[in-house]
C-alpha cells in the first residue's frame, strides 16, 4: 500500500515538471515571427531610403559641378573679348576692329566674339547650344579660326563642352540685360555718346547721353539708327560721334541629370540653373553717325 502511494506521488511530481518545461504555442511563435518581419522591413526601408538620398545628393553635386564648369568656361572666355596684345595704345584707325564686336543670335543661344591672343593672328571664338542625340542639349565651343557667324556655324567647326551621357543642357542663353531685374531698374550693357556729355553739368542725367540695349540680344551701340563709320573714313576724318560701349552680359545655363541615378523614381530629372554676370573689361569704342528721329 505504501509502495502504491509512493509511485502515485512520484508520477504527479513528474507531470508537474513536464508542465513547467513546456515551450511557446504555435500562435505565440507566429506572432514573434510576424514582429520580426515587420522590424526587418522597417530597417530595410530606412537603409534603402538612406542609399537613395545619398545617391541623389552625389548626383546633384555632380550636376552642379558640370553646369557650373560650363558657365565658368564660357564666361571666362567672353571676358577676353576685344583683347589686343599687339599694341598698348589705340589710334582712330584702331577703333573699328572686328574683335571688338560681340554677336549674339536672336534666340540668345549662340555668341561669337574675337580677341587677338597672338601677334600673328586674329582669332574668332564662340559658344552655342545645339540639340544632340535623342534630343539631348549640348553646349559647343567654336574651334575654327575662320570668321564663321552664328548663322552659318557648321558642326565641323565645333567641339562639345558637355557630355550628353551625363547632363542634358535644357537652357543656354545670353542676354545684354539682367533677366531677374525689372526694366526700370535695369543696369546692363550701356552705350555712351561722349559728344552729348556736358562735362561741366554735374546734374546731367545719365540717360541724356547714354542708353541701354533695345532688346536682350542686341548690344546698345548696334542699334538700327547708328551708322558706324568705315575704317577708311576714320583714318581721314574726325566726323561722327565717339561712342563707348560698356558691355555687361548675363549667362543662364540650366542642366538636367541624364544618368539613371538622376532620373530613377522621379517625375522630373534632377535639375539646376546657374546665372553668371559677365563684365567685359575691354570697352568697345567706335565712331558713328546717328540718324535723326
Amino acid at each position: 500500500m505504501q509502495t502504491q502511494v509512493m509511485f502515485q506521488r512520484q508520477g504527479e511530481a513528474g507531470m508537474g515538471s513536464r508542465r513547467l518545461a513546456s515551450g511557446l504555442t504555435l500562435v505565440e511563435l507566429m506572432i514573434g515571427i510576424l514582429i520580426g518581419m515587420i522590424l526587418m522591413t522597417a530597417v530595410t526601408s530606412v537603409y534603402i531610403a538612406s542609399i537613395r538620398s545619398n545617391t541623389a545628393v552625389l548626383t546633384m553635386a555632380q550636376l552642379n559641378h558640370e553646369v557650373r564648369s560650363v558657365a565658368e568656361v564660357v564666361a571666362n572666355d567672353i571676358r577676353r573679348a576685344g583683347f589686343d596684345n599687339v599694341t598698348s595704345t589705340r589710334t582712330l584707325a584702331d577703333l573699328q576692329n572686328d574683335y571688338d564686336r560681340i554677336e549674339i543670335s536672336s534666340t540668345g543661344d549662340c555668341v561669337r566674339f574675337g580677341y587677338n591672343r597672338s601677334v600673328a593672328a586674329l582669332k574668332s571664338f564662340g559658344f552655342r547650344w545645339v540639340e544632340g542625340t535623342n534630343g539631348i542639349g549640348v553646349v559647343e565651343m567654336k574651334v575654327a579660326a575662320d570668321d564663321t557667324t552664328c548663322d552659318n556655324w557648321g558642326s565641323s567647326n565645333s567641339a562639345a563642352l558637355t557630355d550628353e551621357r551625363r547632363v542634358n543642357i535644357t537652357d543656354f542663353r545670353l542676354s545684354t540685360s539682367d533677366p531677374s531685374v525689372d526694366s526700370e531698374a535695369q543696369e546692363g550693357s550701356r552705350c555712351f555718346n561722349l559728344a552729348l556729355r556736358q562735362y561741366g553739368d554735374q546734374e546731367q542725367a545719365l540717360d541724356e547721353w547714354s542708353w541701354l540695349s533695345d532688346d536682350a540680344t542686341t548690344l546698345p551701340c548696334d542699334r538700327a539708327d547708328l551708322a558706324v563709320l568705315p575704317e577708311a573714313s576714320v583714318e581721314k576724318t574726325l566726323g561722327g560721334d565717339l561712342l563707348v560701349e560698356h558691355r555687361q552680359l548675363f549667362l543662364t545655363v540650366t542642366g538636367q541629370a541624364n544618368t539613371p541615378a538622376g532620373q530613377a523614381g522621379r517625375d522630373q530629372p534632377l535639375e539646376t540653373t546657374i546665372t553668371t554676370e559677365i563684365r567685359i573689361p575691354n570697352n568697345r569704342r567706335l565712331l558713328a553717325t546717328i540718324s535723326p528721329d
